[in-house]
């Protein structure tokens, strides 16, 4: 087979274990493993590559911000920032049809500017968004789906654990691709809300929805206790990063000692539920390692086939020049 060959079987090979349901970084390591042993006919090379796939991974001083900033988030949870966040958002859309549907997708926005991390502001808002929104008779599909799409938002929004994740795989600077992530992610979050919007104004069928009645707004005062913290962290994480004060590493561990002391004063935290996120924290930055190991071994396979120039070669013998 010429590398192409191997190139394009190997992408099909993916695609299909993929729709099968393997597990994303298994289909990628497994296909890059087996590829690579097929070309060089040699199995010691594959396994050599996984261990230093393994090792570039584990070592790599940016990869630290994972468990950190998933840690902070985690505790960021306990603490109750989400619900907080939520209350003060929807005291301004309560009149407007999908009001509490924008307020989710605006706390996404806040919450995903302190933990970066998608995972748990799906956690967060599924258990306290969609009951709200049930609660106010909006459409369960409505309800379900703006949780859904606002948590993405903790994937684009620095500090996001994916930009970290990426910076590991393609060797660029985290900070850079912090900065990088604001302008998107604020675009994303008011294209949301447009959408919202626009449903609650064409569609309010689908929509649904009451208003928040009068007794449950909240005083300032309680607004301003509720915000506080929250803009705290915000300006510890990002502040420190964006000054150049702390690295991206060191502000995961900076934004994580507030939030353990804003969970303890509130007595939202004691060992177990401690342990609990430290064990949790283990297991997300376990999958994420084993997704960067993956990534990194199959971006070796097409170096080692041949493809790059496989390909430059297509083209230049095609005459395909697009500039």
């Amino acid at each position: 087979m010429t590398p192409l060959d191997i190139g394009l079987v190997s992408i099909v090979a993916i695609i299909l274990l993929i729709c099968l349901g393997v597990y994303i970084p298994i289909a990628l390591g497994l296909v890059s493993f087996v590829a690579i042993w097929i070309m060089r006919d040699d199995m010691d090379l594959s396994f050599a590559l996984l261990k230093i796939a393994i090792g570039d991974s584990a070592m790599e001083y940016t990869f630290a911000t994972i468990p950190l900033f998933t840690f902070m988030g985690l505790i960021v949870s306990k603490a109750g920032l989400g619900a907080d966040i939520y209350s003060v958002m929807n005291q301004g859309s309560r009149r407007i049809t999908g009001g509490i549907g924008m307020a989710t997708v605006g706390a996404n926005t806040v919450f995903a500017a302190v933990t970066g991390s998608s995972i748990a502001s799906v956690s967060v808002f599924s258990k306290m968004s969609v009951p709200e929104m049930l609660r106010h008779d909006d459409n369960p599909r409505f309800a379900v789906g703006v949780v859904a799409g606002s948590s993405v938002l903790g994937m684009i929004i620095p500090p996001s654990a994916m930009l970290i994740i990426y910076s590991c795989v393609a060797e660029q600077s985290a900070g850079e691709m912090f900065l990088a992530g604001i302008v998107p992610g604020l675009m994303l979050a008011a294209a949301h809300v447009l959408a919202i919007w626009f449903m609650g104004r064409f569609t309010p069928g689908f929509v649904g929805g009451s208003e928040i009645p009068e007794e449950r707004l909240m005083p300032w005062s309680e607004i301003a206790i509720k915000t506080l913290p929250i803009l705290g962290l915000i300006v510890v994480v990002l502040g420190d990063i964006y000054t150049g004060w702390t690295t991206p590493v060191e502000a995961g561990a900076a934004g994580s000692l507030p939030g353990i002391v804003i969970a303890a004063l509130r007595g939202r935290i004691n060992l177990k539920s401690f342990r609990e996120a430290v064990i949790e924290t283990g297991h997300i930055t376990a999958a994420i390692l084993f997704l960067i190991t993956a990534a990194s071994m199959y971006a070796r396979m097409p170096g080692i086939a041949g493809l790059p120039n496989e390909l430059q070669d297509i083209l230049a013998a095609n005459d395909f020049d697009f500039f």
